[in-house]
């Protein structure tokens, strides 16, 4: 189990999902298309949670830290390579 903080990047949603990308600024390399994948987490909350979207206000992610390495098909390019699963909100 991990607890970091961080930033909810915007999301193409605003309300009720229940994956996404864990940031740890909001600096503009990371809150743009083309964020370096080492700065990206992509966090899935616990069954059954859904989350609305966190603008620019920090928060911790407390859940299961794994390495898996994901590629877009057509180039091979990594998208994905942190996850927290199993994961809950904090907000202090």
């Amino acid at each position: 189990k991990v607890r970091l903080r961080g930033f909810m990047k915007p999301h193409e949603i605003s309300t009720g999902f229940r994956r996404f990308i864990f940031v740890k600024d909001t600096g503009l390399c990371c809150f743009g298309p083309a964020g370096k994948i080492y700065d990206l987490i992509q966090v899935t909350l616990q069954k059954g949670t859904t989350t609305d979207y966190i603008e620019l206000t920090p928060f911790d992610v407390i859940g299961t830290f794994r390495i898996e390495i994901a590629f877009l098909d057509d180039t091979r390019e990594v998208y994905e390579l942190f996850h927290i699963d199993d994961a809950r909100i904090v907000r202090k």
